[in-house]
């Protein structure tokens, strides 16, 4: 795979791409679920099969870290980015750009973190065991 870069999504671009509906966690007072601030990191990436045979890809195995947050991908919102939806099977040889798509949200961050979180650098790991791997975006 290549990474081809990735952008910040502000709150109200994923409001109007219809990406909030399902973002909802419990107030850290009550229990009751409450929408926080959220954006959106949409990584951009190319996988290249070059099996001979048709294969699923697990594209779940990417997780996006800065510092000690880590979160893996938002599969709603995978299937909403991509042209394919949540297929991400592949012919011998193919080719296929993939948006990936992570949330972030305000209170998973420190305010003075959160602030600043479009200058912050991210980590995209696609291994644990038996040695971490990571790709720097």
């Amino acid at each position: 795979f290549t990474v081809n870069g990735y952008r910040i999504v502000e709150q109200n671009e994923l409001e109007a791409g219809g990406f909030m509906e399902s973002l909802m966690l419990p107030d850290q007072n009550d229990g009751d679920y409450v929408r926080y601030d959220v954006k959106g990191l949409f990584v951009d990436m190319t996988i290249e099969y070059t099996g001979t045979e048709k294969k699923s890809f697990p594209i779940y195995i990417f997780n996006l870290e800065h510092d000690s947050w880590n979160n893996g991908l938002n599969m709603e919102w995978m299937g909403g980015v991509n042209e394919g939806g949540l297929d991400v099977s592949f012919e011998a040889g193919e080719k296929r750009d993939f948006i990936v798509p992570y949330h972030l949200f305000d209170v998973q961050f420190p305010k003075k973190v959160w602030e600043h979180i479009e200058e912050k650098k991210f980590r995209l790991i696609f291994s644990l065991y038996p040695e971490k791997r990571i790709v720097e975006l």
